[in-house]
């Protein structure tokens, strides 16, 4: 059979595709590593062009912690099947609540916290904003 005969003609973006693509590889080698994994999902995420699908998606965050982690293309990806399931099971979920959510109040407590746990000091003031939360 010719290879030709076994794909469908795209007449879309591939970028539309890229959108419900979850990679998930679970290859190991003998030595239990699996670099054969990272190395694939990463040339994988690179022609999708998954960083710039993140860039794009950044805009439409509600928090500055949302912002970051879209714009630094840090979404999360399931490992395994299971974990992809549950992403889009979440995702799901959220398209189902028909009122907008308000996260105007949502604080970043990122810094605050990494001082604490790197044995520093915080002032009151950071205290008194990690207590109110």
């Amino acid at each position: 059979m010719e290879l030709s005969k076994l794909f469908l003609p795209v007449k879309t973006s591939p970028i539309l595709f890229a959108k419900s693509f979850k990679p998930c590889f679970a290859f190991t080698n003998s030595s239990g590593s699996n670099s054969l994994a990272q190395t694939l999902q990463a040339e994988t995420l690179e022609t999708l062009e998954w960083s710039s699908i993140c860039k794009q998606l950044s805009v439409f965050t509600s928090t500055s912690m949302g912002f970051d982690v879209a714009k630094n293309a840090e979404l999360p990806l399931g490992r395994t099947q299971k974990e992809s399931q549950k992403l889009l099971d979440q995702t799901t979920a959220a398209r189902l609540i028909t009122q907008p959510l308000d996260f105007s109040e949502i604080e970043d407590l990122t810094e605050i916290l990494n001082f604490a746990a790197s044995d520093q000091l915080l002032t009151i003031r950071e205290l008194c904003r990690v207590q109110g939360h």
